[in-house]
This record gives structure tokens, sequence and C-alpha cells, in this order.
């Protein structure tokens, strides 16, 4: 069963389509855990619950890269694609 719902969670992040935060831990193959404290970080690329797996690999590289600063995050003129989350949404 934990295997189908890996592969399941993989297709997923191959179509780039939004994942929650138990299917990326599952995708990449992180611990629920570990994303939870991830998703704490300033920066980390979620709305509304959903993560779209691009943002999340170069937020992931910029972390790495030392490039995330402790003032990062989404400011209120930040755009949002809403229209790929909610395509995103639709196929799953």
């Amino acid at each position: 069963m934990k295997k189908n719902y890996e592969k399941k969670c993989m297709e997923i992040r191959r179509k780039n389509q939004a994942l929650n935060m138990r299917s990326l831990a599952a995708a990449y193959g992180y611990a629920y855990g570990k994303v939870r404290e991830m998703s704490l970080l300033p920066g980390f690329p979620m709305v509304c619950g959903a993560i779209i797996p691009s943002d999340f690999d170069r937020w992931r590289d910029r972390m790495a890269a030392g490039t995330v600063t402790e003032t990062a995050g989404r400011t209120p003129r930040e755009r949002i694609d809403w229209k790929k989350i909610e395509e995103s949404v639709k196929k799953t």
C-alpha cells in the first residue's frame, strides 16, 4: 500500500502538480516531520497547503546555496500563480 502511494506521489511530482505536505514527503523520500520543519523556514513555497514541486526544488536549491534570508517570504505584492495551482488541483 505504501509503495503505491509513493508511486502516485512521484507521478504527481513528475507532472509538477500541487502536493500537500504528506504527499511532498512521500514524493521526495522525506519524513513528514522533516517537511513540517521545513515549512516553518523562511520562503517555504506553500500556498493554502499546496506546494508546487518546481517551486520546492528552487527553494531547496536556494536554501542549500545560502541565498534565502530570514526576511525572505511572500510579500503582499508578490504575484501568486493561482491559475497554475487551480489547474494542478483539478488534475489530481
